[in-house]
């Protein structure tokens, strides 16, 4: 006899539990929607077009973006009206960040650039307004975060196949990187670097990417109340944590041990996450050897080194443009290449204006998870409780990573954002303080937040090239 979705959840279904406790049916008007959208992602993650040629010049991804948009209008617009954006502060900023770019280009009379920049972010947004509007309850945040870890865990097997030549993909091909003077050849070394497909298409991304999947299958082990299923979601962990390390990034590296600080002592009292971490952290090091634990500040030809005086270059080009910076994609142009810092880039590209909201998005979005505190927040169910230490080492972990990475515009960053504003939409009845409306208290908040975001990142810079 076929059990009913209830029988399901009480036995403990397990990462993808039919309801939650309390949590309303998904509406029928949005669920062809949804299911777009889960191809949509699946698009992004996997890229059929990179891994079989004769789909490389198909427009899926637009032709499914296009579609969704078209059955789920409603949800978009919803979230546009004046009440709902003052009421959404994340929102606003993601939705500001359109005229700033628009401007950046604009200001410098460039206006063949400023409508290319706005309409490619145009398309960011849309993915995020789809995110938050489509995912409108537990059962679909649970299950579009499963499948993300699914299509992630699918992509890193097909790049550790690629790796070890049982594939041959050209989209998939590891990334080599020029490294010492070998003493006893005198040639030139060689380090290959594992990478992903499409917007995962270096080294970096795709570790970023691969330590947030983690961090949601690590959250679905912790929900998972069968001990027998226990082990298996512990495969992907260890898969995905092996493609890790052959991404040999840093920045990977320190996301992973932040997300992973964070999950500790979220879920565990100090005086069991303190002996803990001391076994855990040095772990890290150990398993993650070679270039990702080697950092030489006094070697020019280290990549931490060049990144350091990259940043340096980004603050220089925001000086001499401040309030709407050099234009959007333009640093590339004016120094050859990108800041290599997310912060640091978008002051220089957007100046003040579109500086300050992008820092203060991602100030807004780790600080409305960590104020949502289960001692003074009441939480809509206990499993959405539980969910709060996942939410935020994922934001925590990708805030610190783009500290090396120039990704202000990149979908993975505004996955990020679209989790946090949705889990916190779902999780509880009364916001975060900080994101109670769009009003004096915001903006001052921005503007703190971008006054030591600067602050920091001229400290940052003098120190690493003292």
């Amino acid at each position: 006899m076929a059990q009913s979705p209830s029988m399901l959840a009480g036995h403990g279904f397990g990462p993808l539990d039919v309801a939650t406790s309390g949590a309303a049916n998904p509406p029928e008007s949005t669920r062809f929607g949804f299911i777009l959208f889960i191809l949509i992602n699946a698009v992004l993650l996997v890229r059929p077009g990179d891994l079989l040629p004769a789909l490389d010049q198909v427009p899926i991804y637009e032709t499914l973006m296009a579609i969704s948009i078209f059955a789920s209008y409603r949800v978009i617009l919803a979230q546009l009206t004046w009440a709902s954006l003052m009421s959404r502060p994340l929102t606003f900023c993601v939705i500001a960040l359109l005229p700033a770019i628009f401007l950046s280009n604009f200001s410098h009379g460039n206006l063949y650039d400023a409508r290319l920049g706005a309409f490619a972010f145009f398309k960011v947004q849309l993915y995020f307004l789809l995110f938050v509007g489509l995912i409108d309850s537990p059962f679909r945040f649970r299950v579009l975060l499963f499948v993300i870890v699914v299509l992630v865990t699918i992509t890193a097997v097909l790049a550790l196949l690629q790796w070890y030549h049982y594939i041959d993909l050209e989209a998939l091909t590891p990334v080599g990187q020029w490294t010492e003077v070998d003493e006893e050849t005198g040639e030139l070394g060689e380090m290959l670097r594992l990478q992903g497909p499409g917007i995962l298409g270096d080294p970096n991304d795709f570790a970023l990417v691969l330590v947030s999947a983690m961090i949601l299958c690590a959250q679905f082990l912790f929900e998972q109340r069968r001990w027998l299923v226990k082990p298996l979601l512990l495969i992907p962990i260890g898969l995905m944590g092996y493609a890790l390390g052959l991404t040999s990034s840093r920045g990977g590296l320190l996301s992973l041990i932040l997300g992973s600080v964070v999950v500790i002592t979220c879920r565990l009292p100090w005086r069991r996450s303190v002996p803990l971490l001391l076994i855990v952290l040095p772990a890290f090091f150990v398993i993650f050897g070679g270039r990702q634990t080697n950092i030489d500040l006094d070697d020019d030809e280290d990549t931490f080194q060049g990144r350091v005086i990259l940043c340096r270059d980004a603050l220089v080009l925001f000086h001499g443009a401040p309030i709407f910076g050099i234009g959007y994609n333009m640093m590339a142009d004016e120094n050859g290449t990108v800041a290599h810092n997310s912060y640091a880039h978008t002051y220089a590209e957007l100046g003040l204006f579109g500086g300050t909201l992008f820092v203060g998005m991602i100030y807004l979005a780790v600080m409305a998870v960590y104020q949502l505190k289960p001692k003074t927040i009441r939480f809509k169910d206990d499993e959405l409780r539980r969910w709060r230490s996942c939410v935020f080492a994922i934001v925590a972990a990708y805030a610190l990573g783009i500290w090396s990475l120039s990704r202000p515009y990149a979908i993975p960053t505004y996955l990020v954002i679209a989790i946090v504003a949705t889990y916190c939409n779902l999780a509880t009845t009364r916001p975060s303080p900080v994101l109670r409306g769009v009003n004096q208290s915001f903006f001052i908040r921005l503007g703190k937040a971008g006054i030591v975001c600067l602050i920091v990142l001229h400290v940052y810079v003098r120190l690493m090239l003292a």
